[in-house]
């Protein structure tokens, strides 16, 4: 493994945040963590040095099992209806940003 590849593993196993915000975030990072290192193949585990424990594997069953029961229950339209926008947002964020490139080559080809 190079240290690119662990640097970029910390990042995405034990993120920074701007404004202290891992403070508020704990829960929801713990669970960031504990599906970022469970999901990841044993193999690749091992070679990256992360701890995974039989206690860990089942904390992630009992998480993945509580996401399927809120998905099952979850009406579909409180499920989807944000997509539209995100991607139109999405979008939006591309062109501008397409645009502003677009903007700086022209004024290093003159």
């Amino acid at each position: 493994m190079t240290d690119v590849t662990r640097d970029l593993v910390r990042d995405i196993i034990d993120p920074t945040l701007p404004a202290k915000l891992h403070v508020p975030l704990r829960p929801a990072l713990a669970v960031h963590r504990l599906a970022a290192i469970g999901m990841t193949p044993p193999s690749l585990r091992d070679q990256l040095d992360l701890d995974w424990s039989p206690r860990q594997q089942r904390r992630l069953d009992r998480v993945l099992d509580g996401a399927r029961a809120a998905f099952a229950f979850t009406p579909r339209s409180a499920r989807t209806f944000p997509g539209w926008l995100n991607g139109r947002y999405l979008l939006w964020l591309a062109r501008r940003h397409v645009r502003q490139f677009d903007g700086r080559l022209v004024e290093v080809a003159a």
